[in-house]
This record gives structure tokens, sequence and C-alpha cells, in this order.
């Protein structure tokens, strides 16, 4: 079996990608010199395609002299098509012990765009699951309707309709809002950097989950805020940790960011008794709440639990659609109140001033119609099986000791290892093999042995079958 992921989508045709591909793949050593390949009546099967598509691939791999055909046996790799110049920079630069979670990212980033590579690592939406060609025809409407309106500054709060609609949304997370009290970001890390930045200045303290999301944990450091970390379970936050969090300072909290629904990287859910309580403690300690909902629509299992702010109206609410539709949109928004709303709107006006306002259009006439409920229940019910998938492989072919999380909702799934298991080496090894998994000192402050043992998969961008076999690659590492 020989996973080629296709996107008919594409302009480029289906032979190319599995010629593409193939060629990725003996190039960086993952398909071994004389290695058979399967017949091209089978991969058509597999493929579900037509087998001339096949034939015609397997045509322009000779061309290339990726394929050799051995009449009567099959088709065989090419001897010296391996090139060890294209493995090299996949390890080089993480090859050092004390390597920098700054540069691990950048890294990962770099492999994410690899070509022959299974990026299990970051959180990347499908792209054939994208509204791309709605969202393309809705454009052309904009356009043709107002082209001057189209290309023009919107307020830097964020263009009027859209925060109507975004209000309106917000009904079916409990909360009680209107356009006044939000303010549209560029996605929800500015989001999260507008909100610090109003409640801290360089020195102050926040508390925030550990593990948590890594840029996160990079922007507010960089920022010079003094952040201490408290554990989560599956039903909320660890509160002797979190009692123990709060008297690690000197000076008390200016804020505490917490992710309640779908938390990244476990993917976890607060149960609603968790839920009632933090906020009686956030309200008697006397500390404003920052809430991360950027995974809030993508439920998988289970029903759903209100916001925190559906409760307790000064909890500032930070969503996105980054990751429900599409990352390109780069559209997030905050939910803020009084004089605290005010100071978010002029930072926002002297930092990054109006968003790119013909997606802020098109995502107001999206959402308006209706059509962002329907495309939600969709992608989620792919990625429900896709969750299932990998972790059914991690089963199979992962050792019994590795425990996974089942996310209820969002991309991911966090894995933690045995501890005689370090995670560098696997994770070099699994470069060489083809698959990228994130380490999981990223998503930590402090990074001891035991919390370096943790890997974070990504299940939403692939289909189940490749899901599988990076797994079952992985798997072979170990």
């Amino acid at each position: 079996m020989l996973a080629i992921p296709l996107n008919p989508n594409l302009a480029k045709p289906l032979y190319l990608q599995i010629a593409d591909h193939v060629t990725a793949l003996a190039r960086s050593g993952q398909l071994q010199p004389e290695q058979r390949l399967p017949s091209s009546r089978q991969l058509a099967e597999q493929l579900n395609l037509h087998r001339s598509t096949v034939v015609t691939a397997f045509d322009e791999l000779r061309a290339r002299g990726i394929i050799q055909a051995l009449h009567g046996s099959g088709s065989y790799i090419c001897v010296g098509v391996f090139d060890q110049a294209l493995q090299a920079p996949a390890t080089s630069s993480l090859t050092a012990p004390a390597l920098g979670n700054d540069q691990l990212i950048a890294e990962l980033w770099r492999l994410n765009h690899a070509e022959g590579m299974i990026s299990l690592a970051l959180g990347v939406p499908a792209p054939d699951m994208f509204p791309s060609q709605r969202f393309a025809l809705l454009q052309q409407r904009i356009a043709r309707r107002d082209p001057q309106a189209a290309w023009n500054y919107t307020h830097p709060q964020g263009f009027y309709p859209l925060r109507q609609a975004i209000a309106h949304d917000l009904a079916r997370h409990g909360i009680q809002t209107s356009a006044e009290q939000l303010i549209i970001t560029n996605g929800a890390n500015e989001a999260i950097n507008l909100v610090t930045q109003a409640l801290a200045v360089a020195g102050d303290n926040g508390l925030i989950e550990e593990p948590s999301f890594h840029t996160t944990l990079l922007n507010l450091q960089q920022a010079g805020i003094g952040l201490a970390g408290f554990g989560i379970d599956q039903q909320g936050p660890h509160w002797a940790s979190l009692e123990a969090a709060l008297g690690q300072r000197s000076k008390h909290p200016r804020f505490v960011l917490v992710t309640p629904d779908f938390h990244n990287p476990s993917g976890m859910r607060w149960n609603s008794a968790q839920r009632y309580q933090f906020l009686n403690w956030a309200n008697q300690q006397a500390i404003p709440i920052i809430e991360d909902a950027t995974y809030s629509d993508l439920g998988l299992t289970g029903p759903s639990q209100p916001a925190l702010r559906a409760f307790d109206s000064s909890v500032i609410y930070l969503g996105s659609y980054s990751k429900s539709l599409m990352p390109g949109l780069r559209i997030g928004f905050i939910v803020a109140n009084g004089l605290l709303l005010q100071q978010l709107v002029s930072l926002k006006t002297i930092t990054s001033g109006s968003n790119e306002s013909f997606s802020q259009q098109i995502l107001a006439e999206y959402l308006h119609a209706g059509e962002y409920h329907e495309h939600v229940e969709w992608v989620t019910s792919i990625y429900q099986r896709r969750r299932d998938a990998l972790l059914n492989a991690v089963q199979r072919y992962l050792p019994s000791e590795v425990q996974a999380t089942v996310a209820d909702g969002g991309f991911y799934s966090w894995l933690s290892l045995p501890a005689e298991q370090p995670i560098m080496p696997l994770f070099q090894r699994a470069l060489q093999r083809g698959v990228v998994i994130f380490p999981g000192q990223a998503f930590y402050l402090n990074q001891p042995a035991e919390q370096n043992n943790c890997i974070r998969l990504c299940f939403a961008r692939y289909p189940e079958d490749v899901l599988t076999h990076g797994v079952r690659l992985l798997g072979s590492c170990f």
C-alpha cells in the first residue's frame, strides 16, 4: 500500500500529483532503491481513480528516471535517486540538545511545507474542506456591487455588519452581546496580544494553563509578562496546582488565560461544575478571565457547554474563524465591556489599525446567509472520523505504554510517552521516515524531563489512510 494524498480541486492534474509525491518519497529515501511499487491496477483501486491516470503517472516517473519497469515483474524505484542533501536540512538545525522553542517552531513551519513529508505537527485545517469556491463567488458579488467600498478602509473596530453577524452567532454559546462590544482582529493571536497588553505591562504577572498554546507562551514571555502555569485534567483546572501558581509570585496576577472548550494541545473540555467553580474562584481572587474560544465551534462528541462569558459578562471572550473556515481569513474577534473595550479599540487603532476589509465583508455575507453552521457540521463529522482513525492507529502501532487523549473537539491528540523514550531522538528518527511530530517542550513554561515526554499530533489535515500510514511510520521509530 502506498498512501498518496490527492486534491482534485488543485490545478495540477492528478497524474502529476501522484508522480510528484512518489518522486519526493524516493528522493527523501522513504521509498528505498529497488523497492517494488503497487501495480497500476492496485494503485488505481486504492486511490479510486481510473487506471489510465495511474498509468500516465508511471509513464511520467519513468521519464524522470524515478522508476523502472521490469518485464513481467512490475515497477521498481531506481538506484541512485535518493538525495542525502535533501535530508540534511531537515535535521541539521535540530541536533542541539537545548533547542529553543522559537527555533523549534520555525523549523516545524519549514517542515510543514516540505515535499514528501507527513506533518502531524502544526494545527492546519484540511485545505480540501475550505469553502473557497463559495467565498470566491461572494467576493465577485461584493466587488460588483460596490468595488470602492470593497477595497476601502473599515473602522479599526471592524466591519459593522460582520460584528452584528458574530454577535448573533454567539447566542449558540449562551453569550448575550452586541456589535458594539465586539472588535475584529487579525486572528486569535492579535486578540490575545491586545487583551494582555491592555491588562498587563512588562514586569506584571499572569496565570496560564500548562500545557498551553506555544505561540501564546512565546508572545507573553516576549512581552515581559511573568507567567505562572497551572495544570489541567479532563474536567477542568487542577485546583492544587492553580492555588500553587497563585502563590508563586509576589505580584497579584493581572489575568488568567484559559481554554475551557477543546483545549490546545489536549482537546479536552471543562465540565459545567468546573466552570462554575472557576468563575467563583476568579471573582473571589479579583482576577480578570480571558477565555480563548478558538476551537469552540469544532466540537466532535458530547453535548456543548455554555461559554464562561455566558455566566459572567466580565469575562473577556476571544474567538477566531481561522480553524473552522480558512486560516487565510485571519479574522478573530474580542468581546469585552466598558473602559477595557475602549482601551482595546484605541490599542487596535494605533497598532494594526483597520483590518483587511474585503474578507470581513465576505465573512459577513457568509454568516448572514446561514451557511456557516452547515459548513461546521460537515467538517466536524469528517474531523471526528479522522480523530478516531488516528487514535486507532496509535493503539495499533505505538507501544502500549503510550497514552493518548480522546479530544472532545478541535484538531489534536496529546500523547504521553514512556519515561525511557526521550522525545527529541524520536523526533529525529520520525523525520528520517518522513513524519513530523510536535515535541511537548514548546507547550510548557519550563521543560523538565517528564514534560518533554509528550507530543502533539494533529488529525485535521489528512484523510484517514494517510493518518494511519503516518502513525505506522512513527511506530517504527520506537
